[in-house]
């Protein structure tokens, strides 16, 4: 799972929905328990756009570290290393965030529905019925929430997976693999093409053994996404998981869509949602409320000309 999700097993913000590394971190560590304890952990949210009607119908809830001095801090900055009882209470926090706020849009009569980041051992020790029976909106109003899971995680553990599903989907809450493929990519090369394809077929193996189970989205990995409107070999992968994810009833969603020719490819792959810098950078909670106002059920109006603006620079405002 990409670490700007922030609340997985602490990898860092290189694989997810961001900018390069370079532009996006800062040489500053944090210790996330420490940040915890400070109330520095806050929020941000990043639109998922339907790449047939170019509205928002998501958003995914990432955390950022506002630390006194240095700013606003990406998970590189406090992931790494953390301790599992740490990562379990960034989840908890985030679940509670999500939860309030889609109570309050709610009450603005907007129905956003939240995505966040978790690992299994979060899923497995946090009093997750008990959370969402507290802090959501009333159940008529209330889109539900998704669990984003890593891909090795969850099909690596589809008995304990398919438990888990049971027992919260009644509460409204669905789940997605999170960077779908990523365990390939690192396999295809011309020399290891055996290797990534018995990876794959262990991937269908997998999502077979979850056929009864529903999969709410399968999230591409971003290696693949990029550059797959000029890039056939990238372009092919994409087709054939777009493809896998539709076949197994799911939403296929693009990470890390950020240009024009991107968005055109996958439109063409029937992609279903897109979610990247070309449609909005992470917001602050203030900022994203703004956003949220201002385009419910609103086209996003994109540059379709060419790639995504740089990010804006944090700051310590």
């Amino acid at each position: 799972m990409g670490s700007e999700a922030a609340v997985d097993s602490g990898q860092a913000e290189t694989t997810r929905t961001s900018a390069p590394a370079s532009s996006r971190t800062t040489s500053k560590t944090v210790p996330l328990a420490e940040a915890l304890a400070l109330g520095w952990v806050e929020f941000w949210y990043q639109p998922k756009i339907d790449l047939r009607t170019m509205k928002m119908v998501g958003v995914e809830t990432l955390a950022r570290v506002r630390h006194p001095v240095h700013g606003i801090l990406s998970p590189g900055s406090f992931l790494p290393g953390a301790h599992k009882s740490s990562l379990s209470a960034l989840a908890q926090q985030a679940l509670i965030t999500a939860l309030k706020e889609g109570l309050q849009f709610s009450k603005m009569g907007i129905s956003v529905r939240f995505a966040v980041n978790m690992s299994l051992d979060a899923l497995m020790k946090l009093p997750i019925e008990v959370l969402v029976r507290r802090y959501r909106a009333p159940k008529e109003k209330w889109p539900g929430l998704i669990f984003d899971v890593p891909e090795g995680e969850l099909l690596n553990n589809v008995a304990q997976v398919r438990e888990i599903i049971a027992d919260l989907t009644p509460f409204g809450i669905s789940f997605a693999i999170d960077d779908f493929g990523s365990c390939v990519s690192s396999a295809l090369t011309p020399e290891n093409r055996g290797s990534a394809q018995t990876m794959l077929d262990e991937i269908l193996s997998k999502l077979l053994a979850l056929k009864n189970v529903s999969i709410a989205e399968m999230k591409l990995d971003r290696a693949f996404v990029k550059d797959c409107g000029t890039n056939a070999r990238h372009a092919a992968i994409c087709k054939v998981f777009i493809d896998l994810a539709h076949c197994v009833g799911s939403t296929a969603v693009a990470i890390g869509a950020e240009s024009a020719n991107d968005i055109r490819a996958l439109q063409g792959m029937n992609c279903d949602v897109g979610q990247g810098f070309l449609f909005g950078e992470p917001l602050s909670k203030v900022e994203f409320s703004g956003l949220v106002r201002n385009h419910a059920n609103k086209k996003f109006g994109i540059n379709m000309g060419g790639s995504a603006p740089p990010p804006r620079p944090y700051s310590n405002e």
